[in-house]
C-alpha cells in the first residue's frame, strides 16, 4: 500500500523500497543471521515493487528511468558533505547538531549483541550504502541520472532511526546490570545524542512551512498572463533548470528541461508527469533546432501545439533595454570552474550558462517578443500561436495538412480563431490534455485540437449528431474537416472500449491491498473462537500450560515473523534468564 501511494507521486520510491529490501537482506547475511529471514526480506521487497507498479497502472507502464528520476540539474548539486549528512539543514545554524544522530548507530554496533547487533548492522548498511550514494550524487562522481538527494537520503534516516532503537535496546539488555565500565557512559551518551540530533529537525519544522517561500513563480507570473477568454485557450512552455520549473519537467539537454502547462491555475494534477507523446517529440525537435541556431521562427513551429508563452526560468537580470546584456552572456558562458566562489558559485554559474544561452537564442527569433520579466524569469510571447481548440480557415486550414514541421516556415497561420464553446473555465487538465466541450461552429473549415491520438476524439455535428472522422493535423495534432457553418457540435473524448472494466479492476486491486494492509479479521471467525469452551485461566494454579499452548497454536504464523522481528535463533542466554520476549 505504501509503495502504491508513494509511487503515485514519486515513482522512483517503488524502486527505492526494493533497494532497501535488498540491502537489508544482504546485511542479514553479513551479520550471520538467518538465511530464511534474508529470503523473506528479499521476497517481500520484490512483491512490494510489483504491487507498487500494478497499483499505478496504466501510468506505470509509461515509466522510464528518465521520467522516474525527472530532469537533471545544470551540473552537480555540490551541496557539500555537511549539508548531505544533515539532510539539507546546513543553512540552519543548528544543523551541525544533526551529526549527533550518527553516534547512537556507532554505539549500537559496539554495545549490542544477539538480535540487537543484527539490527544495528542492518541500520549501518542502510546508512553507509545510501549515504555514500548521496555523497557521490552530490559531487557528480557517478555518471548518468540518479534520483534527487532528498530521496536517496530517506533510507539513511531509516537507518539512523533503527540504529538509535538498537542502541537503546542494547543499553537496556546488554549493558544494564553489568559491571561499571566504558559501556555505561557510551550508552548514556548515545541517548543524549539522539535527543540533541533531533533539535535541528524540530526547529526547522516548527512553523510547518519548511522554509517554503511566500511568493512563488506561479503566484507572480499567472496574474500577469491573459485569461483564456482573451484570444482563446493556450499553453505555457517552461524552459530552464528543472529545479526552477514549478512542475515536473523532462530533460532537453544537460541542465535544460521543459514542461508544458495549460492556461489555468496549477493544481495537484500538475504534479504528475504526463506520458511522453508525439507532441513531446515535436517539441524536442524544434527546441533542438533552436539550440543549433538552425531556425529563426521558433514561435511558428510551436503554433500547432498551442504554445503562446515561453518562460525561461533561472534567468539573470536583463539589460536596461530589456534584452540580455552581452557582458552577462560572456560572463555566464565562461568556464564556471574558474570561479573562486566555491561549489555553490559553480552550480549557479552552470545554471546561468543554460538560461542565458536560451534567452540569447529566443531573442533572435522573429516571431517572439519579450512580454514580461519577473525576477529571474523572462517571458516571451509567441505572435504566431494557434489556440488549443480552433477553427482554421483559408490558407491555415490548408497548412494543417503539412506533416513535416520545417515546411511550416512558409505557411500562413493567421486564419485561426478560437473555437466557439459553451463551456466556461480552463480548457486543459495539465500537459497536453483537453476537456470535452460543445457549442456552435461559426464557419466551415478545419476544427483543430492540439492533442494527439485523433482516433480517441469524436466530433458530432447537427441535431442528428453526424460523426466527423478525424485525421492528423500538422503531423502530430487532431483535425476534423467541416464543410458547413452554423452547425451545433459536440466534441468529446471516447477512449478505449475496455476503460470502464479496467478502472473497476484497478479499484478492486486497491481495495484488496488496503484490506490486506489493515489486517482486518472476519467477525465470524472471531466469534467462533470465543465460543469455544476452553479453560484459559485456572485460578487454582499458577498457569494452565495445556490451554495456553492450544491458544498459541491457533495464532501460529509459521515462525517467520519471529525470524524477522525477533531473530529467535540468535537469542543470548542472558535474554532467557531475564525472561525477555523477542
Amino acid at each position: 500500500l505504501l509503495a502504491g501511494v508513494a509511487g503515485a507521486f514519486a515513482p522512483v520510491v517503488v524502486l527505492l523500497l526494493v533497494a532497501v529490501g535488498v540491502v537489508l537482506a544482504a546485511a542479514t547475511v553479513l551479520a550471520a543471521g538467518s538465511v530464511r529471514t534474508a529470503g523473506w526480506m528479499l521476497a517481500g521487497s520484490l512483491v512490494t515493487g510489483v504491487l507498487g507498479i500494478a497499483l499505478n497502472l496504466p501510468w506505470s507502464a509509461t515509466w522510464t528511468w528518465d521520467t522516474m528520476t525527472l530532469a537533471e540539474t545544470a551540473g552537480p548539486q555540490d551541496r557539500g558533505l555537511l549539508d548531505v549528512i544533515t539532510f539539507g539543514l546546513a543553512d540552519d545554524s543548528l544543523a551541525v547538531l544533526a551529526v549527533a544522530l550518527y553516534l547512537p548507530l556507532v554505539a549500537a554496533l559496539v554495545l549490542a549483541s544477539a538480535w540487537r547487533l543484527t539490527w544495528a548492522i542492518r541500520a549501518a548498511m542502510l546508512t553507509v550504502v545510501f549515504g555514500g550514494l548521496a555523497v557521490l550524487v552530490d559531487r557528480g562522481t557517478i555518471g548518468g541520472r540518479l534520483p534527487d538527494i532528498g530521496i536517496v537520503l530517506a533510507p539513511v534516516a531509516l537507518g539512523l532511526a533503527i540504529g538509535a532503537a538498537a542502541a537503546l535496546a542494547a543499553f537496556e539488555v546488554d549493558v544494564r546490570g553489568t559491571g561499571f565500565g566504558w559501556r555505561q557512559p557510551l550508552g548514556i551518551l548515545a541517548g543524549v545524542a539522539t535527543v540533541v540530533g533531533l533539535v535541528p529537525g524540530v526547529v526547522a519544522a516548527a512553523d510547518g512551512a519548511w522554509e517554503t517561500p511566500t511568493r512563488t513563480l506561479e503566484s507572480t507570473l499567472r496574474p500577469q498572463l491573459p485569461s483564456a477568454a482573451q484570444d482563446g485557450e493556450y499553453r505555457v512552455l517552461y524552459l530552464g533548470d528543472p529545479s526552477d520549473i514549478p512542475v515536473p519537467a523532462r530533460t532537453l539537454r544537460d541542465g535544460v528541461a521543459y514542461a508544458v502547462v495549460d492556461d489555468g491555475p496549477l493544481d495537484v494534477r500538475d504534479r504528475w508527469l504526463a506520458p511522453d507523446t508525439v507532441l513531446d517529440d515535436r517539441l524536442r525537435d524544434v527546441v533542438d533546432a533552436l539550440g543549433r541556431g538552425q531556425i529563426s521562427r521558433f514561435g511558428r513551429f510551436l503554433a500547432p501545439l498551442g504554445v503562446r508563452y515561453v518562460v525561461v526560468v533561472g534567468a539573470p537580470p536583463l539589460g536596461s533595454d530589456g534584452t540580455s546584456d552581452d557582458e552577462d552572456i560572456d560572463d555566464a558562458t565562461s568556464d564556471p570552474g574558474t570561479d573562486d566562489g566555491g561549489t555553490d558559485a559553480d552550480a549557479d554559474a552552470s545554471r546561468d550558462v543554460a538560461a542565458t544561452s536560451l534567452i540569447a537564442e529566443l531573442e533572435r527569433q522573429l516571431d517572439l517578443r519579450i512580454a514580461l520579466s519577473p525576477p529571474e524569469t523572462v517571458v516571451f510571447e509567441n505572435a504566431a500561436t494557434i489556440p488549443l481548440t480552433a477553427m482554421l480557415t483559408g490558407p491555415t486550414a490548408e497548412a494543417s495538412s503539412i506533416e513535416r514541421w520545417r515546411r511550416l516556415i512558409a505557411a500562413d497561420l493567421s486564419d485561426a480563431e478560437p473555437l466557439a464553446t459553451d463551456v466556461a473555465g480552463p480548457l486543459g487538465t495539465g500537459g497536453w490534455a483537453i476537456e470535452s466541450r460543445d457549442g456552435t461552429l461559426d464557419s466551415a473549415g478545419v476544427v483543430h485540437l492540439a492533442v494527439e491520438e485523433p482516433d480517441d476524439w469524436a466530433l458530432r455535428l447537427g441535431d442528428d449528431a453526424t460523426t466527423v472522422e478525424p485525421r492528423s493535423g500538422f503531423g502530430v495534432t487532431t483535425a476534423f474537416d467541416v464543410d458547413e457553418a452554423g452547425l451545433p457540435y459536440t466534441l468529446s473524448y471516447r477512449g478505449g472500449s475496455g476503460r470502464s472494466t479496467y478502472l473497476l479492476a484497478l479499484a478492486a486491486l486497491w481495495l484488496v491491498t488496503m484490506l490486506a494492509a489493515s489486517r482486518i479479521r472476519s467477525p465470524l471467525r472471531r466469534r467462533a473462537r470465543v465460543s469455544e469452551d476452553a479453560t484459559l485461566i485456572d485460578l487454582g494454579s499458577d498457569r494452565d500450560e495445556v490451554a495456553l499452548d492450544e491458544l498459541l497454536a491457533t495464532e501460529s504464523h509459521g515462525g517467520w515473523i519471529d525470524d524477522v522481528l525477533g531473530e529467535r535463533a540468535d537469542q543470548a542466554p542472558k535474554d532467557e534468564q531475564r525472561g525477555g520476549a523477542v
